[in-house]
């Protein structure tokens, strides 16, 4: 799974230490990859998240959204802002 969402040792260290379990990562997996595609989880898959679950900020932080912040984290800055537009734009019902 750590392959699947990309992350390196260093930051699935970090997600383990903050309670995400692999078995987490296997049971959210469709979140991020509802076509079933089963291609790496990246930069697009957090659009599919984000239509499901909304913004990644809002509390309760479960499991998937401590996974969605650990792959938004690994964005690059113009990959942050068009995520973070979006879910603005889904706050405002404007999708």
């Amino acid at each position: 799974m750590q392959e699947h969402f990309g992350f390196n040792d260093e930051e699935m260290k970090a997600l383990t230490s903050n309670g995400v379990t692999i078995k987490h990562m296997f049971n959210f997996a469709r979140d991020f990859d509802p076509c079933g595609k089963e291609l790496p989880i990246g930069y697009l898959n957090l659009f599919f998240y984000v239509d499901k679950h909304g913004d990644i900020e809002k509390p309760p932080h479960f499991a998937h959204k401590k996974i969605a912040r650990a792959i938004f984290e690994k964005l690059t800055i113009q990959q942050k802002i068009e995520i973070s537009e979006y879910m603005e734009d889904c706050e405002n019902g404007e999708f």
